[in-house]
């Protein structure tokens, strides 16, 4: 039974034996693909494309090693895919730095400034699980508490910080520009695009680089839990 695009069950009936049956070998298109016990009685096979026709069959094994005849083959076609999945993540992190205050950490504060007068740096992590398939876009959510005529861009960046231990003397340096959005506005939800970043499970981390002295303030983490920072990821 096609269970999904993803996934085919097999299963059959017991087969007997003057000894006893210690296993069983499960075949796909005339090629083993699982050995199981002989008290097993189902495969799960989770090796298979969407659209796709196969054929199974099973051969029993006794302690002597003597095997049963192939069973009847048993046809099956798996069906296209469902559509895209789509995942969002709230950040487990976030924090922002501030050159007039270098040593200062604002991990507990309820919104994140990126700015460059006074020179400002806000930094997201995100730990992305039950991706399973291949990611087709990705995207930082923010709500904008703070608007700004030219918004920074958004980068990657290193991992190796902590909420609550993050200063402008010791933040991690930007990597890869991965999105710019221009002009943004205050009470709106924006989204940077991040997908050349994010290619399935793992922690990411983003800092917002700013272009302006008119700077962007987004919701924290620590805001209403409507407005927190999201990772949301689209994958099939």
């Amino acid at each position: 039974m096609a269970a999904s695009s993803a996934l085919v069950d097999v299963s059959w009936t017991a087969s007997t034996d003057n000894v006893g049956v210690t296993g069983y070998d499960v075949l796909r298109d005339g090629a083993v693909i699982a050995s199981v016990s002989g008290t097993t009685l189902t495969y799960p096979d989770a090796t298979v494309a969407a659209s796709t026709t196969y054929s199974y069959q099973v051969v029993a094994k006794d302690l002597a090693g003597n095997q049963s005849d192939l069973s009847l083959a048993a046809g099956v076609t798996t069906p296209a895919p469902s559509g895209p999945t789509t995942l969002s993540f709230v950040a487990e992190a976030d924090s922002y730095t501030d050159a007039t205050a270098a040593a200062a950490n604002f991990g507990n504060a309820t919104n994140v400034f990126s700015d460059t007068s006074p020179a400002q740096r806000g930094y997201l992590r995100f730990v992305v699980s039950g991706v399973t398939g291949t990611v087709q876009s990705a995207v930082v959510r923010m709500w904008v508490t703070d608007s700004a005529s030219n918004a920074p861009q958004i980068a990657t960046t290193s991992s190796a910080w902590t909420e609550t231990g993050l200063t402008w003397n010791n933040q991690p340096a930007p990597g890869t520009v991965t999105g710019d959005l221009g002009s943004v506005s205050k009470n709106t939800f924006i989204d940077y695009p991040v997908t050349v970043a994010v290619n399935g499970d793992g922690t990411y981390s983003f800092v917002l680089v700013a272009q302006s002295s008119n700077g962007l303030g987004v919701a924290s983490r620590q805001a209403t839990a409507t407005n927190r920072p999201r990772l949301v990821v689209t994958f099939d």
